[in-house]
């Protein structure tokens, strides 16, 4: 949430304090004060929360920079840790959705920034997760096998998530030559991905395989 401008404070002359002394029903005046301020309040927190489900709406209308767009004014305007945290997440999904990878690194740094801040290992374990998965696709492969590695150290939020981390290794090994081990990871997040039903993970996985399978017939 935007920091909010800091009240001037009023003079403590004797003058300024008798006037305030005598100003009647001084309760009340306060009360005037609070009262808009948390209305004003509650309707940035009801816009920011329209402009999340318009950048999901536009999100699934496949126009993921207008998305973009939206949940980044929605996430100056959110008021706790945890929905910033989300919005965040969605724009790290876009931006990779968009091929725009520097700009998915940047957002995932963010949301680490964020979890860090929290001191939320569940948070963290995300984030990590999302900063591994943008290193992998700008090539940064040995930073991607390092993140993934410490997002899966800690307690996920969702347990198809040591599936994705596994994917990202198995990517990762893979732009290094290493492939028995990516081979290796690779089946870790089949395993994942079958006990979680996530078919998503699975055609994932069955897309690096192949890309896994034609680098082997080059070497053998």
């Amino acid at each position: 949430m935007a920091k909010l401008a800091r009240v001037r404070k009023l003079p403590t002359t004797a003058t300024a304090a008798e006037r305030l002394h005598k100003r009647p029903r001084r309760n009340n005046h306060r009360q005037l004060i609070i009262k808009p301020m948390g209305n004003v309040l509650n309707i940035r927190a009801r816009r920011a929360r329209s402009q999340m489900r318009m950048g999901i709406k536009l999100y699934q209308q496949q126009n993921p920079q207008q998305a973009i767009r939206h949940w980044r004014a929605a996430r100056r305007k959110l008021k706790t840790s945890e929905d910033k945290f989300l919005t965040s997440g969605y724009i790290v999904q876009a931006y990779c959705d968009s091929g725009d990878y520097d700009q998915m690194l940047q957002a995932a740094v963010e949301q680490v920034e964020l979890a860090n801040n929290q001191n939320d290992d569940l948070m963290r374990s995300e984030a990590l997760l999302n900063l591994a998965r943008a290193n992998e696709r700008l090539a940064e492969y040995e930073r991607a096998i390092d993140f993934a590695e410490q997002s899966l150290a800690l307690p996920g939020i969702d347990r198809r998530s040591p599936g994705y981390a596994h994917l990202v290794i198995a990517m990762a090994r893979m732009g290094i030559s290493s492939l028995q081990q990516s081979l290796e990871h690779f089946e870790l997040s089949m395993k994942i991905a079958i006990e979680t039903g996530d078919k998503l993970l699975e055609l994932q996985i069955s897309l690096g395989l192949g890309a896994l399978f034609t680098l082997l017939r080059q070497f053998f």
